[in-house]
């Protein structure tokens, strides 16, 4: 009876130490990515390296983008500058999350534990301090489940100066990490069951405004209206609207343009005319747009995404008088159009194109002037305006247009792959009439 005990508690020993043994073995610095952009606060060049890494499979792999059901491990390896060896200095880990202003720094403490930072290098607390500075360091910054969306991760370290001032050296481009909740494709996130824009718009609760589907033919999975929260962001409430293009989605629309023979690809909700002309009046569209990431969101070759619309509609002019758009698939852009035309400057608004909710409003004054104005605001703060004349007649009226459209398709150089994304909580308001 002793022995089986005795036996079974060295059986156990012996699986704490392979248990131990396996959580915390080291990502191999090969498989770290470096960082790029090192930085220094006293304007000198900086000879230092920064290397983080992120694995779900105890080192095996790393990756930048997770489950949100899966262990993650992040870990890091300071190369410290040539000069600084033999010095004592700080190593210091922030983290940030959200964007605009719902987001949050954080920076972990010599207790491992992450504490909110409020910005100040004066308050911030130090991972690490070393004594004597070594070629490198490693150290752990993270072991658990990732919050869902993005996560941005800067590493960096300090040593004194003659003056007593602390010299940083730090990572400007910083570490993206990604969780999500299920696979990034569109079969098994996502999933477009539900009504079709066509048949259940009517029961999609939007304030102050009529839309209507661009194609009264769309393809099944063309526009949806989801009801299910746990694989379809919602914004508000529980329903939200799901647009996804797949290769060779074209159309004729209720205009009569016809997609398949201009060279586009779209799948749209349009404003109906209001009733009265805008002339005069300050109107402010509200929606906010989620795209989760895709690895093949945007296709090589394409030259712009755009995901919202606002147009002029007048007897005699008619133009887009803004995009909110992507040229790249990793920005969020406005592009205010000149005069009558359909081109225009792109502005970057937000670097987090995917995996977070963009509260967009376009504010704008209607009127023949010239100093009338189009004010973008994103997360409630002002990111774009352009004063210009925004009606050509008196029968002008705005109009806005939400979903995926991606002109000139014939550009791209790889396959088209299926992209899909949601806009929720749209609304239109007069602010004065």
């Amino acid at each position: 009876m002793q022995r089986n005990i005795l036996f079974q508690r060295l059986l156990f020993f012996f699986y704490l130490i392979l248990v131990t043994s396996h959580a915390t073995a080291e990502i191999e610095i090969s498989k770290l990515t470096k960082q790029k952009g090192i930085l220094k606060t006293d304007g000198s060049k900086s000879s230092a390296s920064i290397l983080i890494g992120a694995t779900s499979d105890d080192g095996i792999t790393t990756s930048d983008n997770f489950l949100y059901s899966e262990n993650v491990k992040i870990e890091a390896v300071v190369e410290f500058d040539k000069d600084d060896l033999g010095k004592s200095g700080d190593i210091f880990v922030v983290m940030r999350k959200g964007s605009g202003k719902s987001k949050v720094f954080y920076a972990l403490n010599d207790l491992n534990s992450w504490e909110v930072w409020g910005g100040s290098l004066k308050t911030l607390p130090a991972a690490k301090s070393l004594e004597k500075i070594s070629e490198n360091e490693r150290l752990e910054i993270f072991s658990g489940k990732l919050e869902l969306g993005q996560t941005i991760i800067y590493v960096g370290y300090s040593t004194q100066s003659k003056n007593s001032k602390p010299i940083l050296h730090v990572n400007g481009v910083p570490q993206k990490l990604i969780s999500f909740k299920t696979p990034t494709t569109s079969a098994n996130y996502g999933k477009y069951e539900g009504e079709t824009c066509v048949d259940g718009l009517a029961d999609y609760e939007v304030d102050g405004i009529e839309l209507k589907p661009n194609n009264p033919d769309a393809n099944e999975w063309n526009c949806n209206v989801v009801n299910d929260a746990l694989n379809n962001p919602t914004r508000t409430g529980k329903q939200t609207l799901r647009f996804e293009l797949r290769d060779g989605d074209c159309s004729i629309s209720f205009s009569g343009y016809d997609d398949c023979e201009n060279d586009r690809s779209r799948v749209e909700l349009y404003e109906t005319w209001p009733g009265s002309s805008d002339v005069g009046k300050t109107v402010r569209y509200s929606h906010s747009l989620f795209i989760p990431y895709q690895p093949d969101f945007y296709t090589e070759g394409l030259p712009i995404s755009i995901f919202a619309q606002v147009a002029s509609d007048n007897d005699i002019e008619f133009t887009q008088l803004l995009y909110l758009h992507t040229t790249d698939g990793k920005n969020l852009m406005i592009r205010f159009h000149e005069g009558w035309t359909f081109t225009g400057d792109d502005l970057v608004i937000s670097t987090d194109l995917y995996d977070v909710w963009h509260d967009i409003s376009y504010e704008l004054s209607g009127g023949f002037s010239d100093d009338n104005y189009i004010r973008v605001y994103l997360n409630g703060e002002l990111v774009a305006e352009k004063i210009r004349q925004t009606f050509a007649d008196d029968t002008g009226f705005f109009t806005l247009k939400v979903g995926i459209y991606d002109p000139f398709v014939s550009r791209v150089t790889e396959e088209i792959m299926p992209k899909f994304l949601f806009h929720d909580a749209i609304s239109k308001k007069y602010l004065s009439e």
